[in-house]
């Protein structure tokens, strides 16, 4: 019976510690900090720093990063000239340090949790993917956290109540994509990347239209759409026209049409909006372009890649009744939630 029971607790230990995963997040990147650790106050320099240290919670239990207080740990080390901080906490934690950036904490609890699971199963597939010294970075080129300050009760409430809930997708869990609104059907993600999972295709969505991006309009000056043509490598000093060449299925632009005195050149949307930047061309989804004299007008609907949940679409979903599972299911089709333990087993 005794062997029974430690082998109970031993399976029991195991499956704790795949639960309790830790994810490692770049919190920091210059070349001075401040660190107040169990070890004190501490002014770091690259200048004069030379390995990694590490740093603990203090009494109340944080450790604070230019006063800022974190959960977990944080290691610091050198890279080139530059102070790399990273923060490593348990995956829980970081989520509530990152779902108030992501979501409004006054939004229905069933978009909240839909935008944990959606958050947690990002973050895990960066975590199983990660080669480096981190895993995620602060910013919104990962998901934007900010430790304990960006804390609060209902987003709080909404990780603890999905706790350890991931999606999956082909054997796999999903990156799951987000992002403000779709303007009325998301993006099949092979549409911008190597990435060709059947859950992220796209769908429709009618319940983005209380964002107050799902219609938008735009002006560029001429001058400054040439330069960003040149940055492309199209020629010439004058605009003609600049028109729509192709959309892809969901109806987003796949390819503009630029026309100068060098000629007619077919111009990447994916490109053009990086390159004229996401909160000025809001999304591809474009509706009309007009050549005006001075600028250019330009016509559209949502915010965001289009790939994935639409977090407009999720708070409609959410106001009429339907639960976070209703949500995931609609928006990432095929997908399944499982959790954290599992996918860390296999």
């Amino acid at each position: 019976m005794k062997i029974l029971f430690s082998f109970i607790y031993i399976l029991l230990f195991l499956n704790s510690l795949c639960f309790a995963l830790d994810v490692r997040v770049l919190i920091f990147k210059g070349r001075q900090c401040t660190v107040f650790s169990s070890y004190g106050f501490r002014r770091l320099s690259s200048d004069s720093f030379t390995s990694k240290q590490c740093f603990y919670k203090t009494k109340d239990g944080f450790v604070y990063l230019n006063n800022n207080p974190y959960r977990g740990h944080i290691c610091v080390y050198k890279e080139k000239s530059m102070l790399l901080a990273v923060n490593i906490l348990n995956l829980e934690d970081y989520l509530k340090g990152v779902l108030y950036n992501e979501a409004s904490h006054f939004w229905p609890m069933e978009a909240l949790k839909a935008q944990a699971v959606v958050a947690r199963s990002y973050a895990l597939y960066k975590i199983l993917h990660s080669r480096g010294r981190y895993d995620l970075d602060n910013t919104s080129s990962s998901q934007v956290y900010s430790g304990v300050n960006a804390e609060r009760y209902r987003t709080n409430k909404a990780v603890d109540e999905t706790s350890g809930e991931v999606l999956v997708c082909d054997n796999s869990v999903v990156e799951a994509f987000f992002h403000s609104c779709c303007g009325g059907r998301t993006e099949t993600a092979s549409e911008l990347w190597k990435l060709d999972l059947s859950c992220l295709i796209s769908v429709e969505d009618e319940y983005c239209k209380d964002s107050p991006h799902f219609r938008w309009r735009e002006k560029i000056e001429k001058g400054r759409l040439l330069s960003i043509l040149h940055k492309l490598g199209i020629e010439g000093s004058s605009l003609n026209s600049f028109s729509i060449k192709e959309k892809d299925d969901s109806g987003r632009v796949r390819y503009f049409e630029a026309c100068t005195e060098m000629g007619c050149f077919r111009v990447s949307g994916k490109k053009f909006r990086e390159k004229a930047g996401p909160d000025i061309v809001k999304s591809l989804l474009i509706d009309a372009i007009e050549l005006l004299p001075g600028y250019v007008l330009f016509k559209g609907r949502g915010w965001g890649h289009g790939v994935g949940m639409c977090q407009w679409g999720a708070y409609g979903m959410a106001k009429a009744g339907m639960d976070y599972k209703e949500i995931l299911t609609h928006f990432y089709p095929g997908a399944s939630i499982s959790s954290v333990a599992e996918i860390s087993k296999d």
